[in-house]
């Protein structure tokens, strides 16, 4: 067995393994949820990257300029028992709303349905069904980011980076152009991610948070894992 080709079987296993660790979380969960680790984009998934996956982008948002660093965070959440946090567990995520902070989060979270949280179900599902395997770099991150952000926030005026109630300052950036891209693919005909989710932060706090996207892996994803273990234990004794 070729050294590469075990290196990418194990990398894909590390992955689904990563994201099952979210096959935990259903609608309906209430959560706490921090930054345990390192900077919210950190520790990164790719190998040899220490930053995280992110790149600071100029927008126009609610009729302000602003800058923010904008690709995929890694935090943590934990359900709470008996009035203290249980075990934490690691989980990969996007924002939904680029108006306001991620930090200090506002606990406790809920777990909600794209739909129950009041976003366009199909075209963000869409574009996380095309795209979201591209994430693995800074670039294609802050696309994903701001292709998001676009969804999320201005779809009543129609998909457009360059103006709208969310626009990017800078066109000719390569995040801006990667995102338009994608954004102008979006055909109704692409493939689905069916089960995302969106943890909302506490509507009690008067400390307006991220609303923060995640996947949540369906049982065959897991399946997936326990199967490719065993096989790349099988093999790992032949070479």
């Amino acid at each position: 067995m070729k050294l590469s080709t075990l290196f990418m079987g194990t990398a894909l296993l590390a992955a689904v393994a990563t994201d099952a660790q979210a096959s935990m979380l259903s609608y309906g969960d209430v959560v706490q949820v921090q930054n345990r680790e390192g900077t919210v984009f950190t520790p990164t998934p790719i190998l040899g990257d220490n930053n995280g996956l992110y790149t600071s982008v100029s927008f126009h948002v609610n009729g302000s300029n602003r800058t923010a660093n904008a690709g995929m965070y890694v935090l943590d959440y934990s359900y709470t028992l008996n009035n203290s946090t249980g075990e934490w567990f690691q989980f990969y995520s996007f924002c939904l709303e680029p108006h306001v902070n991620l930090e200090s989060f506002s606990n406790p979270y809920t777990v909600h349905t794209l739909s129950s949280a009041g976003y366009n179900n199909a075209a963000i599902s869409e574009l996380w069904g095309r795209y979201r395997s591209s994430v693995t770099n800074n670039l294609t991150a802050a696309a994903f980011q701001l292709a998001l952000w676009e969804l999320a926030h201005d779809q009543s005026n129609g998909i457009n980076l360059a103006q709208g109630a969310f626009s990017v300052n800078n066109a000719g950036s390569n995040a801006f152009q990667l995102a338009n891209t994608w954004l102008n693919s979006l055909n109704g005909e692409g493939p689905r991610a069916s089960n995302l989710a969106v943890l909302v932060d506490n509507p009690n706090d008067k400390n307006n948070r991220q609303d923060l996207i995640v996947e949540l892996p369906n049982p065959g994803a897991l399946a997936l894992f326990g199967f490719g273990a065993l096989l790349l234990a099988g093999k790992r004794r032949k070479f």
